[in-house]
């Protein structure tokens, strides 16, 4: 056992990496491409900030 302990545990990554693989291409095909993020600048997260609180505050007044 002692002997061939290298080759195993070699041989057991090789296998989990393909598993590994297999499982994102599984995951890919089931989900499609990842989608595109659009960045967005400080100015516009400010707008839309106030834009929400301005749509709270008319829900609660």
């Amino acid at each position: 056992m002692k002997k061939h302990l290298k080759f195993i545990e070699v041989y057991y990554d090789a296998d989990t990496e393909a598993a590994e693989q297999r499982s994102k291409e599984i995951t890919k095909d089931i989900d499609g491409p990842a989608p595109k993020i659009k960045s967005i600048t400080v100015q516009q997260l400010e707008k839309n900030k106030k834009r929400a609180m301005k749509q709270l505050n008319k829900l609660f007044q």
